[in-house]
């Protein structure tokens, strides 16, 4: 599967999207668009416990902002698996 038809099957799920969506504002400290994402979607909270529990009140800004992008890139890599099917080393590098 090409690049763009897996980002393409990922934008079509509704929480894979919202998740990556999330957390992109999260690292970016976009409260607003958190908000509106948790609104949205009540179960976003519930599935992106454990990433809250893992970076916690990181006081230092550059560690959070880094922890949050590598939430992303784990995020999408699930999603590419789980969505595109095949292996993780074949969907994503």
């Amino acid at each position: 599967m090409e690049d763009w038809q897996v980002i393409d099957v990922i934008c079509q799920d509704d929480g894979a999207r919202r998740e990556l969506l999330w957390l992109r504002a999260k690292q970016k400290g976009d409260a607003e668009v958190v908000s509106l994402l948790e609104g949205v979607d009540p179960d976003l909270v519930e599935r992106m416990r454990e990433v809250e529990r893992a970076i916690g009140d990181e006081p230092d800004v550059r560690r959070r902002y880094e922890a949050y992008g590598r939430a992303w890139d784990e995020c999408f890599r699930r999603h590419a698996v789980r969505l595109a099917g095949g292996t993780r080393s074949e969907l994503v590098g």
